[in-house]
């Protein structure tokens, strides 16, 4: 059940004791535990997870511990990775931390997680969507207001998107297969061969 003016941008699976991040345009960022949220049915409204200044809204949602950096990418094209542990941890629902100083009329896009050689795709409004290495923006502070160049903005071009491929890896505990056993099984010893007959005596 979705107020008029909102709209859905993202559903993540949980394990149930997980961290919560939430990114706004404006450079605001909130980390809070999954318990804040309490379970509820499918048209239920739901529950605040951060107080938006006027005229600010989300625009990621990322579920911690995450693999590598947390990736913040700009509207002027530039991104850069922070690190989880400059995210501290709050209670829900409250204004959270600046992420990033941005200047002014560059707003925040999106905000992803993955390892350093993961790709993201980032969507344009009139070009063709670009790919980019996460290691591609340099990790830095919460407070650095640099950033990399990443996609080089033509005028007018907007970006409307950002993204990394979904992984099972991300969710789920694949188990490894060592030395020819499962888990779970074992390896059936090797069938033994029929010994060989000995050749008859020859009669005198």
């Amino acid at each position: 059940s979705v107020e008029d003016g909102d709209a859905l941008i993202d559903a993540v699976t949980t394990a149930g004791t997980d961290k919560i991040l939430l990114g706004t345009r404006e450079g605001m960022a909130i980390q809070f535990g999954e318990e804040d949220v309490r379970p509820m049915g499918l048209v239920a409204a739901g529950v605040n997870g951060i107080k938006l200044e006027e005229g600010d809204e989300l625009v990621g949602a990322e579920i911690l511990p995450a693999e590598g950096e947390i990736f913040l990418l700009a509207s002027d094209g530039k991104a850069k990775r922070v690190g989880e542990k400059d995210f501290p941890s709050q209670g829900r629902y409250g204004k959270g931390v600046r992420v990033w100083d941005l200047p002014k009329k560059v707003t925040l896009v999106g905000a992803v997680s993955g390892k350093p050689n993961h790709m993201a795709t980032i969507i344009l409004a009139k070009g063709a969507p670009k790919s980019t290495r996460l290691d591609a923006a340099n990790v830095r502070k919460r407070a650095a207001t640099r950033g990399e160049v990443i996609v080089e903005m033509k005028k007018d071009e907007v970006i409307t998107g950002l993204s990394v491929a979904w992984t099972v890896e991300r969710f789920v505990k694949v188990g490894k297969e060592e030395d020819g056993k499962k888990e779970g099984r074992r390896k059936k010893p090797p069938a033994k061969k029929p010994a060989a007959k000995k050749p008859a005596a020859k009669k005198a």
